[in-house]
């Protein structure tokens, strides 16, 4: 049975036709399925699937290629994207470098070759800065305290009656906003445990989500829970 082809291996090769295709001269089919290793049909294939998604993509995202396919020759025309080799940060080379190894880590014996090779000559490139240059590019997570030393400090909070301030870090934001609140209950949900608590920005009670909180600190400000509190009421949807 013939083995599954994936969106990966249809992509990479999509890439490596539009390169070849994309010189002034253009390439016949025959031209493009020797050096693909493919067969004609495929190659056509290929090129079909790339110039009909056009149609639905927005108005204008397909202007960076345009093919022209006149007896069996092929053209393709870009604004240099497909033709001109991508340039790397030296960060971005680093992480292809060890993507590379990873990668080739799972392949066979002679990709696993191929691979290593390409990834040394990245190594090369990078041989010339020392390490502490590499690194001083790279943005590194500040120490946070461990989820299961928060989910423990909240509770004993909860338990307490006493008030905390949080750092919680919104999904897409840049850092944690820091706030208060008194924590009224912890609770598993939805396979996540959350925090039920008053906020006191706003006085509204609100659920925090413990794997967000990447700082608690207990105060000495006392609370107790209103009477009508149903943690129910804010955990559903």
């Amino acid at each position: 049975m013939a083995e599954r082809e994936t969106a990966s291996d249809q992509l990479s090769r999509i890439l490596h036709l539009l390169a070849l295709a994309s010189r002034e001269d253009g390439a016949s089919v025959n031209e493009l399925s020797d050096a693909m290793d493919s067969s004609p049909e495929q190659v056509l294939r290929d090129l079909q699937e790339v110039y009909t998604r056009a149609y639905y993509h927005p108005a204008g995202s397909g202007e960076d290629a345009q093919i022209l396919i006149e007896a069996d020759r092929v053209h393709v025309w870009t604004k240099g994207d497909f033709r001109r080799p991508a340039r790397l940060s030296p960060g971005e080379a680093l992480a292809l470098g060890l993507g590379l190894r990873v990668l080739a880590a799972e392949a066979d014996e002679e990709r696993r070759a191929r691979i290593l090779e390409l990834a040394e000559r990245l190594e090369w490139r990078l041989a010339g800065r020392s390490p502490a240059e590499h690194l001083a590019g790279i943005a590194v997570e500040p120490h946070r305290q461990e989820e299961a030393e928060i989910r423990v400090a909240v509770q004993q909070a909860t338990r307490e009656g006493r008030r905390c301030r949080i750092g919680y870090l919104k999904p897409g934001a840049a850092g944690p906003d820091n706030r208060e609140m008194d924590p009224y209950v912890v609770v598993a949900a939805s396979g996540w445990w959350y925090v039920l608590g008053r906020c006191c920005r706003d006085g509204a009670v609100k659920a925090f989500r413990l794997d967000r909180i990447v700082e608690v600190e207990p105060g000495e400000t006392a609370f107790e829970i209103p009477g009508d509190f149903d943690p129910g009421e804010h955990l559903s949807g």
